[in-house]
């Protein structure tokens, strides 16, 4: 109890402790106040003229007595120039001195503001209160001094200051700033002075002014807006309280209001966006509205169906299974009824038949030059690895719009980007300033041994060399990076947030400590919350760094591009440092970045660190993973076609009973020399087409080779199988006729099957071959051709081989060993084996009176369901699934996903026609004061106000507002201008002093547009100007490539404005972004007459996703049509081509409904091709049946019995079970794609 007693009385006893020192705070601010500003009257200077310097500026003198006129008549013409406001005033608070200094002072802010007249206006007028105000002791308190010697003695110069201004005035000068843009830092000028990006309001803005911290104020002033009544001025004083002009408002009948860009206030009111939930649909109980009618619906039609036909069942009580036809005794086959054209093609491949057994050797020995000769083009094959030109028809908008972009300026470049993350996320840490007190969160990656290990392995990677075997010279990062202040600057461009420290470790490591006790005052914590918060600062403003946010290279480094993982504009709680090394991208030649990038990705490989983890991609690594990936997946493949020929050359064969020995049986009857022929003539008709096609210079892609002999093997085996198959049936019931009238016979009737199957499948794929889509023409194209030549070798070769293997059979001779005779004879009669017998009892079942309604009604509720999800299928691909499961590239992916808070940048390019001589095309496309209300920048702007919709992330950088900012005269003298030429007229840069340059307008001009002849005549000067300190506008590093200038600077081409994206995660993102840019591209062209588009260097990848939808309907249709006519005119039979379209369609269909009920299978090239391809396999599965069907007699019922049996069980025996060995193997490929587009589809 005395402790808790004591303890209240401490607890008491400091409360009056800290009250005592508030007090005296107060008093001694008071006191001091009182000391050097006693006097506040209307009329008296709380300082005049200038005193101690400090930096390149210098203080001001106290001076509280009345204010004086000024005499001079250049100084009263730069004070009505700089501050209208006091023209009038007989007296001021402020001598020549004072007035130069402000109109030094004030050249920056009129480079940033200038674009909006009432910013600048209202800007001016709080230094101008505060240099010049006759009444400035009403306002202003000298809290602090220090003795300077001048001549006659010494003077007091102001250290600290008060300055006391209106809530009406802050708050009104802030809103009329708050959105004048920056254009070459795509964002608000405001951030750069208020020392940060977003978090800006008028206290802070106001705060970082007048403190010394920004490196520009020579004294520290303390701004206090009086917007309460603790905060109200000391008696005897008032608020500054100038007048303001709001943004839309003009300064006068010779200036315009401020732009919408620049002000929001005048903006037009914008139409209200349509509602999310007119985009969502309407739902019933929680699921889609149409998905649950279309159910309903289905379920209540369903119903009554099947109480139809099981009331029609009850009433006829039929016995199915006895009403079967049997086998006949001749081919296995009823007795066909055929058509006029089924006659004929069967007399035909008659013919054709005979000519084959007669002529075998001469028809082997045609056969083998033939394809031999097709093969040879192989050698003269070009095979396309470049993603671009793999996915991107030549032809397409997205295409000839990044042939124009790269024609008319420069291809993009080539990027090689790290992310360095340590190894946990969730240590956060605090770090406090000394100083000020203030405490801040910082993330685990700016740690600073994470920042010191990242600094050294961004100076190991800038040490990369590489040999270049052609030359002999060393390739190094210099050789190959991008220099955007060559030939000033010869430093690469690196964007990283060690940059902020000009890649040094001294300055890293560099701290303002106290002299006496060492603790720190300052350190890199600073420096960040500095550079985080504007990166454009040449000086960071720390007492004891003063250090600069600018790269080595020169330009500034977004907080954005260089820092991933944190929340909202909370920078320095990253968890994540990127680093981006740009390198120039050639549209011929990189080999000498290849060679550089093939070494850097084995220094990252190789990395090894306690502190860090790295995830890493350089420009070539897609290209190199997805190569990687098909030669490590050639053993999966390899090893799926080897099962699936060892199920082949193992099911041709049958095994009849029979008192014989089992070996000889099996060795007679074997079929694996028939077999190996029949897979070897598949593989020459793909080599054979691929020959064809290379012959032709028709470049292949390495989809070919993985899906085209996939499909032809399906198709050929297929047809091997119901040949095989039905000549072993008729073998086995015909003991009488010869080998070559069986052969011949079995053929004939056989063939036109087989001609259906094929002509249908290649005239699909033919037509398919139509669509713009590169990767899918050249997969229709090779597998039309490859599905041709299988064909007519399968009706050649493979028939001379089933002749010449038949007669071995019938001879009792060995498969593979002929030379063995043994007394075995072929057995005839006997019954099918156990797979027939199985297919008869599945045909008997399926085909009862009970079970055909309910398979129909469930295979067409399936299909119900399939229709209602595809318009949820996913349309893209996911670009990690193009990688091998153990690719590093997965890694990058996953951070690039995660981490990255920027999106890609995108270039909207207005096209050339538009006549820059004239100056009132200036105002089509500029963003500044007078420009037009829906000029090119200002619907870009707009378009970054609603970055949910347009994926337009940020206000777009403009050339030609920052070259008028650049010509504009207005400044700080001569010497503060950014044109400036010599006495022999050659450009001065800003941070030349040679008082021989002069401005290149008259001051005069100033905030005046330059003439048409001045717009061209400087223009040049202006791309090839670095930014400096004392001119931020020079355009050289932001839009030295934004402009296509002729040769004599006489004339422009096509000109672009850069803005970003937002983030962009998945496939769907970057097509929504891509959507959204090109409806605001199309907007401005409607609006303005010119041709305007969007650019960025993912679009030529990701537009076909636009159409895929429609591509895939197109392409689907098409190949439906086809096989549906083939069909109607071979088949000549209405009813089996519409049964063989409805059998392929529920095929497709299902396949679909599959690909969203499985996950993960998205709409995109590879899957469209495996679409296009089922439809081929689809009619391999129906036709043979439904022609079998076609041509046998009896009822319906009897015919579906017989073409089931018979032909069916030939369909599964070549398709299915050969499909389901080879599909198998897949599961265990690394590659994802084989996995999701191959496996699970396929499967």
């Amino acid at each position: 109890m005395l402790d808790k007693a004591n303890h209240r009385v401490f607890e008491a006893r400091m409360v009056g402790l800290l009250a005592w020192v508030t007090a005296l705070l107060a008093v001694t601010v008071q006191t001091n106040a009182e000391l050097y500003t006693p006097v506040h009257e209307a009329g008296v200077c709380a300082f005049r003229h200038t005193c101690k310097p400090s930096g390149s500026a210098f203080q001001p003198c106290v001076h509280n007595e009345p204010a004086r006129p000024l005499t001079d008549q250049g100084d009263r013409q730069l004070l009505a120039d700089l501050c209208p406001d006091l023209a009038g005033s007989p007296t001021v608070c402020c001598d020549s001195s004072q007035l130069n200094q402000l109109h030094k002072s004030l050249s920056t802010p009129q480079q940033f503001l200038s674009r909006c007249p009432a910013c600048l206006s209202n800007f001016v007028k709080l230094w101008c209160e505060y240099t010049c105000s006759p009444d400035q002791s009403l306002f202003l308190n000298v809290t602090k001094a220090y003795p300077f010697p001048v001549e006659n003695g010494t003077e007091l110069a102001a250290a600290e200051m008060t300055y006391y201004v209106s809530s009406s005035y802050a708050v009104g000068m802030y809103n009329s700033c708050a959105n004048v843009q920056f254009p070459s830092g795509n964002g608000a000028a405001i951030s750069l002075l208020c020392g940060s990006r977003d978090s800006c309001d008028p206290a802070r803005l106001l705060a970082y002014l007048g403190s010394t911290d920004n490196g520009q104020a020579p004294s520290q002033i303390d701004m206090i807006i009086a917007d309460s009544a603790s905060r109200v001025p000391p008696p005897g004083m008032h608020s500054m309280n100038a007048s303001i002009t709001p943004c839309n408002v003009p300064l006068s009948n010779t200036t315009a209001a401020c732009s919408c860009v620049d002000c929001i206030a005048s903006c037009p009111p914008t139409p209200k966006p349509p509602s999310s939930h007119s985009e969502s649909g309407w739902e019933i109980f929680g699921l889609p509205g149409p998905a649950v009618i279309a159910g309903l619906v289905y379920l209540a039609l369903a119903l009554l169906f099947l109480g139809i036909m099981f009331g029609r069942v009850r009433n006829k009580r039929r016995t199915p299974s006895q009403q079967q036809a049997r086998i006949t005794e001749e081919s296995g086959e009823q007795d066909q009824e055929v058509s006029w054209c089924g006659y004929r093609l069967e007399f035909v491949f008659r013919l054709w038949g005979r000519l084959v057994v007669k002529l075998y050797w001469l028809v082997l020995i045609i056969w083998s030059v033939t394809i031999g000769g097709a093969c040879f083009g192989i050698t003269r094959l070009e095979v396309t690895t470049d993603p671009i030109e793999l996915w991107s028809s030549p032809h397409s908008v997205a295409r000839e719009q990044m042939e124009y972009f790269n024609g008319h300026f420069a291809p993009f470049y080539r990027v090689e980007q790290v992310f360095v993350k340590p190894p946990r996320h969730d240590v956060s840490y605090n770090y406090t300033n000394q100083r000020s007190g203030f405490t801040t969160t910082f993330g685990p990656a700016l740690q600073y041994a994470v920042l010191n290990e990242t600094l050294a392995l961004q100076h190991a990677i800038m040490g990369v060399t590489a040999e270049d075997d052609s030359s002999g010279n060393q390739v190094t990062l210099s050789d190959i990076c991008f220099q955007p202040l060559k030939p000033y600057n010869t430093l690469c461009s690196i964007n990283s947030p060690l940059e902020w420290f000009q890649n040094s470790q001294a300055n890293l490591d560099k701290q303002d400590l106290e002299p006496n006790f060492g603790f720190v005052y300052a350190d890199f914590h600073d420096h960040l919350i500095k550079c985080a918060g504007s990166a454009t600062l040449p000086d960071d403003g720390v007492e004891g760094l003063d250090l600069s946010c600018l790269a080595s290279w020169g330009g500034p480094v977004q907080p954005w591009v260089v820092l991933g993982g944190y929340s909202g504009d909370k920078y320095v709680e990253a968890t994540s440092l990127v680093l981006t090394f740009v390198v120039n991208m050639h549209q011929t030649d990189n080999h000498k970045a290849e060679l550089w990038e093939k070494k850097f990705l084995e220094l990252l490989e190789s990395y090894e660190s306690e502190n860090v983890t790295l995830s890493y991609q350089a420009q070539r690594s897609v290209e190199d993973e997805i190569e990687r990936e098909s030669a490590g997946d050639a053993v999966t493949v390899s090893i799926s076609y080897c099962l699936m020929f060892l199920y082949i050359v193992l099911a041709l064969g049958e095994l009849p009973p029979g008192e014989q020995p089992l070996l000889a049986r099996v060795m007679v009857n074997a079929k694996v020399s028939l077999g190996l022929a029949g897979v070897v003539i598949v593989l020459a008709s793909v080599a054979g087409a691929v020959g064809v096609f290379g012959l032709l210079r028709v470049p292949a892609t390495l989809i070919i080779v993985e899906v085209v002999p996939f499909l032809v093997l399906a198709v050929g085996v297929d047809n091997m199988f119901i040949l095989v198959q039905a000549y072993q049936r008729r073998a086995r019931q015909d003991a009488e006729s010869s080998v070559e009238e069986m052969v011949v016979d079995v053929f004939s009737q056989v063939a036109p099957s087989m001609l259906l199957s094929s002509t249908a499948e290649a005239t699909a794929f033919f037509l398919g071959a139509l669509t713009p889509m590169p990767a899918v023409r050249s997969f229709s194209l090779f597998a039309g051709m490859a599905i041709v030549l299988d064909f007519l070798s399968q009706v050649s070769c493979f028939l001379a081989l089933l002749y010449l293997d038949a007669r071995r059979q019938h001879a009792g001779r060995w498969d593979i060993m002929p030379w063995i005779k043994t007394a075995v004879q072929p057995a005839s009669g006997g019954s099918e084996g156990w797979f027939s017998r199985q297919q008869e009892r599945y045909a008997r079942v399926l085909l009862t009176d009970y079970v055909r309604p309910v398979v129909v009604t469930a295979f067409l509720g399936w299909w119900v369901f399939c229709g209602c999800v595809v318009t949820h299928l996913d349309i893209g691909l996911d670009q990690s699934l193009s990688m091998p499961t153990d690719s590093y590239m997965l890694d990058y992916f996953s951070d690039l996903s995660s981490e990255l808070r920027v999106g890609p940048p995108v270039y909207f390019v207005v096209e050339s026609g538009l006549d820059y001589g004239e100056s009132g095309n200036w105002d089509k496309v500029c963003g500044s004061a007078g420009c037009r209300a829906d000029s090119v920048v200002s619907q870009i702007y707009h378009a970054a106000q609603d970055p949910s919709r347009t994926h337009i992330a940020q206000t777009p950088s403009s050339w030609i507002d920052d070259y008028f900012d650049w010509l504009n005269p207005s400044g700080g003298g001569d010497e503060k201008t950014c044109c400036r030429y010599d006495d022999h007229h050659n450009f001065c840069n800003a941070s030349v002093t040679n008082m021989k340059c002069v401005s290149c307008r008259d001051q005069s001009e100033a905030n005046q547009r330059p003439t048409e002849e001045e717009f061209f005549e400087y223009l040049d000067w202006f791309l090839n100007d670095n930014p400096t300190q004392n001119c931020s506008k020079g355009g050289h590093p932001a839009y030295k490539y934004a402009i296509d200038l002729n040769e004599s600077s006489s004339s422009i081409g096509a000109s672009y404005f850069m803005t970003y994206h937002t983030v962009c995660r998945t496939s769907s993102d970057f097509t929504q972004a891509l959507e959204g840019a090109r409806r605001v591209a199309e907007a401005i062209s409607d609006t303005l007459g010119l041709k305007v588009f969007p650019y960025s260097v993912f679009y030529v990848f990701y537009e076909q996703y636009l159409t895929m939808a429609r591509t895939t309907l197109i392409n689907l249709s098409v190949c439906l049509a086809a096989i549906f006519l083939v069909c109607l005119a071979l088949l000549s039979d209405v009813t089996g081509a519409v049964v063989t379209s409805l059998g392929v369609v529920g095929v497709v269909w299902s396949l679909i409904g599959w690909m969203w009920l499985l996950g993960g299978i998205s709409l995109n090239a590879v899957s469209l091709v495996n679409l296009v391809m089922a439809m081929g396999i689809a009619v391999e599965f129906v036709v043979h049946i439904v022609r079998a069907w076609s041509v046998s007699q009896g009822s319906s019922h009897q015919r579906a019995y017989t073409a089931l049996v018979l032909t069916g069980n030939s369909v599964r025996s070549g398709i299915t079970n050969t499909k389901l060995v080879g599909i198998i193997v897949l599961a265990f490929s690394r590659s994802q794609l084989f996995q999701v587009f191959y496996f699970r589809m396929y499967l």
